[in-house]
């Protein structure tokens, strides 16, 4: 139980960081509490198996064994689970940590939620999800080291946060042409991403450090049309990408973001003649870059 009143005050915000033991199974939550946020460390942590509100809170309530806001608005907590977890409609945002740790291996979505909080589904077992056709924030960590499987991104889709797929099991993403903002590491060692698309009329500009680094099986990768900067490491270790096309829109490379240390033969850059990414691969010969003139 957490206590309704500390020295006469009540209590209305409980966060907790850091790991639970065997005593906080369940959760209850007293009356007055308006924030409960729970971020566990640790893959070994325990994920509450129940939480029960007080009679009388007005601010939270729970459905189906999972923690709600009083409006239905904003998706807090969910208990351990297996199988499949179903969002009710109305639900707009999954807080942050919300299902972090959590067994529940698929979650079907409603059209309703705009927002997935940071680190909402961190090193959870999700292998499948239904994304809502309406969702325009994906945050940071959001789905880091789930084994997903596979992921459909809405097209209202505008922001992918920092290590948002970071380690998860992706072979094939396509990225809306709304997504104007991607984080460094985003799809960092997806050890089975084998193709990226952008899609038309993308108006991606900047691809971030790191944001596919180490994903070995890389083999396909359509970049934007207007993008302008591909940051450092951006493709660090992507053994199989042996050619890419690169716009003439591109005024930046970083030095080492096509790096490759290991047994990759070449990689082509095709580019258009004297532009600044044909001048790139021209001036990397000795790193198994070479440039073709589109």
């Amino acid at each position: 139980h957490i206590p309704e009143s500390i020295n006469g005050k009540p209590v209305v915000a409980f966060w907790v960081l850091g790991d639970l033991d065997n005593n906080f199974e369940h959760i209850f939550i007293p009356k007055y509490m308006v924030d409960f946020t729970l971020e566990l460390l640790g893959s070994e942590s325990r994920v509450p198996i129940s939480y029960e509100v007080a009679e009388g809170n007005t601010n939270l309530k729970v459905v189906d064994g999972v923690l709600y806001s009083m409006d239905g608005k904003e998706l807090i907590a969910c208990p351990q689970k297996t199988g499949t977890v179903r969002i009710p409609s109305g639900v707009v945002k999954i807080n942050s940590y919300a299902f972090t740790y959590n067994n529940v291996t698929k979650v079907i979505m409603p059209d309703t939620v705009k927002i997935i909080s940071k680190k909402a589904f961190n090193e959870s077992q999700l292998q499948k999800i239904s994304l809502s056709k309406n969702l325009n924030e994906i945050g940071e960590m959001a789905f880091y080291k789930a084994p997903l499987k596979k992921v459909t991104l809405p097209s209202k889709l505008k922001k992918i946060g920092a290590y948002a797929f970071c380690e998860t099991h992706i072979k094939t993403i396509k990225i809306p042409k709304n997504v104007t903002s991607i984080g460094k590491s985003a799809f960092e060692e997806c050890p089975k991403l084998e193709k990226v698309t952008f899609a038309s009329g993308s108006k991606l500009k900047v691809i971030e450090q790191g944001v596919f680094r180490d994903c070995y099986y890389l083999e396909k990768v359509t970049l934007p049309t207007k993008l302008k900067k591909i940051g450092s490491k951006a493709f660090y270790r992507c053994m199989n990408l042996r050619t890419i096309k690169i716009p003439a829109t591109v005024t930046k490379i970083a030095d080492d973001a096509f790096v490759s240390k290991g047994k990759r033969r070449s990689l082509t850059i095709k580019a258009k003649k004297n532009s600044y990414a044909y001048r790139y691969a021209k001036n990397r010969k000795n790193r198994r870059i070479k440039a073709v003139a589109l």
